[in-house]
């Protein structure tokens, strides 16, 4: 599906095709061939190109055109209840940007749905201003995930010292991934970034150049929060397989108590089933009582020594 968002006679103007003036910006979500075909032709970009620019698992890059510039970016994308990375398009031909996706992306999603006076003021001032914003919305984006990941952290921190909800702790690993999954975007978005930073791209304005340094800025942070909570999560599974630990040892310490109180009675009854003629309790009229007291009250001893102790 192709949009067109355009500025004209001062106004915004939305179509469902191919339709472009000096400030316009196109998105194609999911587009098919025959519309690729008609991108390819009408922007003199080659069908390779705008193949190789869907892949999503396309690594964050700028390349110069001979008449503009091509950008692969990473956003964030919501999948069900996780959340991965997915790379789209941007194309920029003089006062044109062209936005090629698969998926809905939020923050293209987002930019879409603005009122038609701040998409007037957005495109008006020129394409580059434009890939601003969208990098920036993006960069929003990944700061509201992170801010998610966060919570769902200081959630698991406190059930990792809460022996009744250490089952939430299976929610580590799929926060583990989408952390990995948003280090290697951020990474990969930050070499854009530094690409324009160093004067790579001559169209650039000096300016213009300037605000997309805040983004690079933007982007170390969230590599640095990403980062922190990685450690953050390291440090409570540790914790959590800590608690196991103890949790195990717990049982095994009440088993061996409770082998501790049959050991002495065992060993008692041990003695006085050998079989030598000279046992002075042998033919002794109380022998027997002696023996299953002795028994008796060496258990009720060890039973108050484990009790006072708090091992039982």
């Amino acid at each position: 599906m192709i949009t067109s968002v355009s500025v004209s006679s001062g106004k915004i103007k939305r179509y469902k095709k191919i339709e472009h003036s000096n400030h316009t910006w196109i998105d194609a979500l999911n587009p098919t061939p025959e519309e690729l075909n008609k991108i390819s032709k009408e922007f003199g970009i080659s069908r390779y190109r705008l193949d190789r620019s869907l892949d999503e698992q396309e690594r964050s890059r700028v390349v110069n055109l001979e008449d503009g510039i091509y950008v692969a970016y990473q956003a964030p994308y919501f999948k069900k209840d996780e959340v991965i990375t997915l790379s789209f398009a941007i194309f920029i031909k003089k006062n044109t940007i062209l936005t090629l996706r698969n998926h809905k992306i939020v923050s293209l999603n987002q930019i879409a749905s603005l009122p038609d006076t701040k998409l007037n003021e957005l495109l008006s001032k020129g394409a580059w201003n434009f890939l601003h914003y969208i990098l920036d919305e993006v960069n929003d984006n990944y700061f509201a995930v992170s801010e998610q990941i966060t919570s769902k952290i200081n959630e698991l921190e406190d059930s990792a010292v809460d022996e009744e909800q250490a089952e939430s702790m299976e929610n580590f690993f799929s926060i583990k991934k989408t952390l990995i999954y948003l280090h290697k975007s951020l990474s990969a978005n930050r070499d854009v970034l530094a690409r324009v930073d160093k004067e790579e791209i001559k169209e650039l304005k000096p300016e213009t150049r300037n605000r997309f340094r805040d983004i690079y800025v933007d982007t170390i942070q969230l590599m640095d929060m990403i980062n922190t909570n990685r450690e953050i999560l390291t440090t409570i599974a540790e914790i959590h397989a800590s608690n196991v630990s103890n949790d195990l040892n717990k049982p095994m310490k009440k088993l061996t108590v409770y082998a501790s109180l049959v050991m002495v009675p065992t060993l008692i009854s041990g003695i006085y089933g050998m079989n030598f003629r000279q046992m002075p309790e042998l033919y002794w009229v109380y022998g027997y009582p002696f023996a299953i007291g002795l028994m008796l009250l060496s258990v009720l001893m060890l039973y108050i020594l484990f009790k006072l102790k708090k091992w039982i």
